[in-house]
């Protein structure tokens, strides 16, 4: 009679076990399903700020550099080098974000999303680097050579578009630093919730 007592409490305990164990992997979906969505949106506000500094960069190009040549007289060589190197960082930012694709973080693997996010860290400090900090001392140097040049002729405006060009250029590289820094925080960010997400598959083995 004990020991049917006891047969019995064992397969209740068993039984028991079985649910918490349901109700735990249950837990653990939901938890990695809201992990996966929180990683998308992070993904998906880097992708949308890139495209809307392409807009504004691909927008920006064509009247600046008419405003320089035409109506300040800087050399077509300067204005073609500006143009040609801001429509080439636009072209690089579309090969970064082609292959970073948000919805690879609800679909795909945390290897792969992490693979993906590591690689676009890398891009970012390559691009700053290797093309952004030499195009901008190079141009910075160079636009600041023809304006001495210009002023020359004691043509106020052009002095006065100069100096204003030079705060701006500086202005919005301290920004675009910010912002690069801003970037890969928020791809460590993901990287760190790749990481939870790897240990909640782990404890569900």
């Amino acid at each position: 009679m004990t020991q049917h007592i006891d047969s019995k409490e064992l397969l209740e305990m068993k039984g028991q076990m079985a649910l918490l164990k349901q109700k735990l992997e249950k837990e653990t979906i939901v938890h990695e399903q809201l992990m996966r969505k929180v990683m998308k949106v992070k993904a998906d506000s880097l992708r949308t700020k890139a495209i809307l500094e392409s807009i504004l960069a691909l927008t920006v190009i064509p009247v600046f550099t008419w405003v320089m040549h035409s109506l300040f007289h800087f050399s077509i060589a300067l204005c073609l080098f500006f143009g040609i190197a801001v429509t080439c960082a636009q072209i690089y930012s579309y090969y970064i974000h082609h292959h970073f694709r948000p919805k690879d973080f609800i679909n795909n693997s945390v290897i792969e999303a992490k693979k993906e996010t590591l690689q676009l860290k890398t891009y970012y400090a390559n691009w700053l680097k290797y093309i952004s900090i030499p195009f901008d001392i190079t141009f910075l140097t160079w636009f600041i050579y023809e304006a001495i040049q210009l002023s020359q002729a004691d043509n106020t405006s052009t002095i006065i578009f100069s100096i204003s060009f030079v705060v701006i250029f500086i202005t919005v590289f301290i920004l675009a630093m910010g912002q690069y820094f801003k970037i890969q925080r928020t791809a460590d960010e993901i990287i760190g919730h790749i990481g939870e997400l790897c240990r909640l598959n782990e404890k569900k083995l």
